[in-house]
């Protein structure tokens, strides 16, 4: 069964590319550009395996509240940020990756495999 990866992204266009990167890499994906999306995703029964967030949406939503949200539902739920500048502290947030923006593809899916290999049972 393909894992699902719910990108939180306030940018479309960024957003549409990666969903077509991750789909050609062998992944289902669904996009998402505020919490009232990703709460509608939920609602709607989806089942998400990994969250690839930028920290800031909309400049008023901070994505490591919008991934504590998650949690609540999907307790055991990876995660992976993104962002434009470096972030301090991070590790704080146990998600799995960090990737600074602009970033390859093959970056995200080494990232990825990493991610769901059997043995990566530990965060960053």
């Amino acid at each position: 069964m393909k894992k699902k990866i719910l990108i939180l992204e306030d940018d479309s266009v960024f957003s549409f590319i990666l969903k077509k990167a991750l789909e050609k890499l062998g992944y289902d994906s669904i996009a998402a550009n505020s919490k009232a999306e990703v709460l509608n995703i939920i609602l709607q029964g989806e089942k998400i395996d990994l969250l690839l967030f930028d920290l800031t949406i909309n400049n008023d939503e901070n994505g490591f509240d919008i991934l504590n949200f998650l949690r609540n539902v999907f307790p055991d739920l990876k995660a992976i940020a993104s962002t434009g500048t470096i972030i301090r502290n991070w590790k704080k947030y146990k998600i799995q990756g960090f990737l600074i923006k602009p970033y390859a593809i093959q970056e995200l899916d080494l990232t990825l495999k990493n991610i769901f290999s059997e043995n990566s049972d530990t965060n960053i």
